[in-house]
């Protein structure tokens, strides 16, 4: 007997593609790849506004929102929306916080953003996103800074976890580098 956690998952009214989004080749990309599985090939769809890794992606109504990341210079706030059906993005409200390396889910229609980091330092805070509404606003923070979280949804719950362990990289001039815990 599989539980909730085990069981098999398939998206229901969705096609079977899997979509690539920004990344880094070096620098922060724009692209967007979609691998049809039926098709067994890969194609490019319209290209994100700005510049985009490190993002957290979730699906909603059939859209595909890509929330915070890092533009290369900067993490950002920013959140755009794909619609496959029409192959163009759109800018939606940006959340509270600067946050890359986050974790992104939906649940009860509502989008959530969970730890990350803002540049200087893990973050425990939370927001989450009213598509109704069009506004994010802050929830309880967690117990933990969790940077590279992953976060999803078991019977009604949300659950982030196996996140590394945040450590700052303090350098002195000609010394090497030592790790310490944040």
């Amino acid at each position: 007997c599989r539980s909730a956690r085990t069981r098999p998952r398939q998206p229901v009214g969705l096609p079977k593609v899997m979509l690539v989004v920004g990344g880094q080749a070096p620098k922060a990309i724009r692209s967007v790849e979609c691998y049809d599985f039926a098709e067994e090939r890969w194609y490019q769809v319209a290209e994100m506004p700005s510049r985009r890794c490190r993002a957290g992606l979730a699906v909603l109504n059939g859209l595909v929102y890509a929330v915070g990341g890092f533009n290369g210079s900067l993490r950002v706030r920013t959140v755009d929306i794909y619609d496959p059906v029409a192959d163009s993005w759109c800018q939606m409200p940006s959340m509270e916080a600067r946050r890359s390396t986050l974790g992104v889910a939906v649940l009860n229609g509502v989008i959530y953003a969970v730890g990350g980091f803002d540049g200087s330092t893990g973050l425990n805070t939370a927001e989450c996103f009213d598509p109704e509404m069009e506004e994010w606003r802050m929830i309880a923070s967690m117990s933990v800074r969790r940077s590279s979280v992953g976060v999803g949804v078991i019977n009604g719950l949300l659950y982030a976890c196996l996140a590394f362990k945040v450590i700052r990289f303090v350098c002195l001039q000609g010394t090497p580098c030592l790790l310490e815990p944040v």
